[in-house]
């Protein structure tokens, strides 16, 4: 009984897109965190411009699709960090190849900080 339970579950895999101005990492984990894998848009050998172009973006999705298909993962969770150029192109590439069960957005706005000290008087 126990292995048909375990044959219904699909495994999810959970992905962390970190897309800064000059570099894009994904790093793929198991929904327990374990590392599975990790992809950089630096692995391409081009030079310091054209490392966050699209098409690097949509060769390195491609690369990552590959490596969660060949690991026999369908549905995925997906974590954005940072705002870079390839945030929603990522996001726009993957929605086609597999389910997605969760984006969620965790960069981090400024809230202009506490209210600064009153001066002295001279």
């Amino acid at each position: 009984m126990k292995q048909l339970n375990t044959l219904k579950t699909k495994p999810i895999a959970c992905l962390f897109i970190t897309c800064t101005f000059k570099n894009t990492l994904i790093t793929a984990t198991k929904i327990n965190l374990e590392p599975l894998f990790q992809k950089s848009s630096r692995g391409f050998k081009t030079k310091n411009k054209r490392k966050n172009n699209p098409y690097i973006l949509q060769q390195l999705t491609s690369q990552v699709a590959l490596l969660l298909r060949n690991l026999k993962y369908k549905k995925l969770c997906i974590f954005i960090n940072e705002v870079g150029a390839g945030r929603y192109n990522i996001v726009k590439h993957l929605i086609k190849r597999f389910q997605i069960q969760l984006v969620h957005d965790r960069t981090r706005l400024p809230f202009n900080g506490c209210r600064v000290r009153k001066q002295k008087r001279k």
